[in-house]
């Protein structure tokens, strides 16, 4: 929080960078990926900022987990091992972010 603080337009530039990586990822996947086969109507930025951050997660057969981002998602679909893209909807993405107003404006108030 200090370092936000003291230089807030890193904070600004980050986002933005995350931004047109999750852009890039979308293009990506939509060049490698036959959405209308995959039965999943789009690949929207929701599912690539969190394909980004890895927040996609595989069980191998061993029972161990692997999380994936986007590059290791296409890399299964290109090797045949993954079939499918990920089954999240938009709204369960949407469920799983912290758009809860309280503790934004919590977070305001202490910046304050």
């Amino acid at each position: 929080m200090l370092f936000t603080l003291i230089l807030p337009e890193f904070l600004v530039a980050n986002a933005y960078a995350e931004r047109i990586v999750a852009e890039k990822s979308m293009d990506e996947v939509k060049l490698i990926v036959d959405l209308t086969v995959d039965g999943m109507p789009n690949w929207t930025r929701a599912h690539s900022f969190y394909a980004e951050i890895g927040d996609f997660v595989i069980h191998k057969s061993g029972g161990e987990a692997a999380f994936l981002a986007t590059e290791d998602i296409l890399e299964l679909r290109r090797m045949g091992y993954l079939r499918t893209l990920p089954t999240a909807t938009i709204d369960h993405l949407n469920d799983l972010s912290n758009s809860d107003p309280f503790p934004k404006a919590v977070a305001v108030g202490q910046v304050f």
